[in-house]
């Protein structure tokens, strides 16, 4: 060691020493998928690794990560590496009109509580049901819409 190296920044890895990686295929899944990786890797490389064993196209998908539950920004992927031991959850979110179905979704739950007061303060005490038919079928075509979304990873 030199003076110009204080000894606390270097820590010597194992070649055997590894890091678990569970990847989930969507943040609503909950079965995990175990990946082994080596220690010492950055961020970015397991980001590459996952989205190859999990079949995840990185045009539409992007992966998300956590080191022992902390999550680690997009900006810091290529600089930050992961020590042995530690525990890293990675999991794919859709890319491209993620928040669009998300808030589509929680309309339509929306609407559904909202459709029977609604109809009752129009005094329509007998369109109720037909308001609330009508919220079901729309939180039916919304689910059908991200099941297609999810389509991939469901029929697995």
């Amino acid at each position: 060691m030199s003076d110009l190296t204080p000894s606390s920044f270097i820590e010597l890895i194992g070649p055997s020493e590894t890091v678990d990686v569970y990847f989930r295929k969507s943040p609503f899944a909950h079965e995990r998928s175990p990946i082994k990786v080596f220690a010492g890797e950055s961020v970015a490389e397991i980001i590459e690794q996952c989205s190859a064993v999990g079949g995840v196209d990185a045009d539409r998908y992007r992966l998300h990560l956590t080191i022992n539950g902390h999550a680690i920004q997009r900006e810091y992927y290529h600089r930050a590496r992961v020590k042995a031991g530690a525990t890293v959850n990675a999991f794919a979110v859709p890319a491209k009109n993620g928040m669009r179905s998300i808030l589509g979704l929680v309309v339509a739950v929306a609407s559904l509580f909202f459709a029977g007061p609604l109809a009752a303060q129009l005094g329509l005490i007998a369109c109720t049901t037909a308001f609330k038919v009508g919220a079901l079928e729309l939180l039916a075509i919304r689910n059908k819409l991200l099941r297609g979304h999810f389509r991939r990873w469901v029929e697995e």
